[in-house]
């Protein structure tokens, strides 16, 4: 690269001559690793493997959580039992209605043999 520089009036620069290899530079962006965040990182990696439990104990958790409330999300649901939306959708599909129109769509409630509560009328 050849480059010359040529001071004129006014404190104004003139650059002159040929450019061989353009440069470009970007901010750098400084990354800095805390004990505390790789200590979360490796938790909530952890938190996001879900295994399997029973299915007598998620039939357990999950009647436990229908007594308290008749619909629930599905995302709910994840949260309360701790099991794979997959496996979890299994096993509500044994015992639960999917409302998939009406106000309480996307939700999810016990089929009427599995209900110990009296329907509202």
């Amino acid at each position: 690269m050849s480059l010359f520089l040529q001071c004129v009036h006014d404190d104004k620069y003139i650059f002159e001559g040929m450019v061989v290899h353009r440069a470009e530079s970007r901010p750098a962006r400084c990354v800095f690793i805390y004990s505390h965040n790789v200590k979360y990182e490796k938790r909530k990696k952890e938190e996001a493997k879900c295994a399997r439990a029973d299915k007598q104990k998620v039939l357990e958790v999950l009647f436990s959580a229908f007594e308290k409330h008749q619909y629930y999300n599905i995302r709910d649901l994840v949260d309360i039992t701790k099991q794979p939306l997959i496996y979890l959708k299994e096993i509500l599909w044994e015992i639960g209605v999917y409302n998939s129109r009406g106000p309480l769509k996307s939700t999810w409630e016990l089929k009427p043999e599995y209900r110990h509560y009296e329907e509202e009328q």
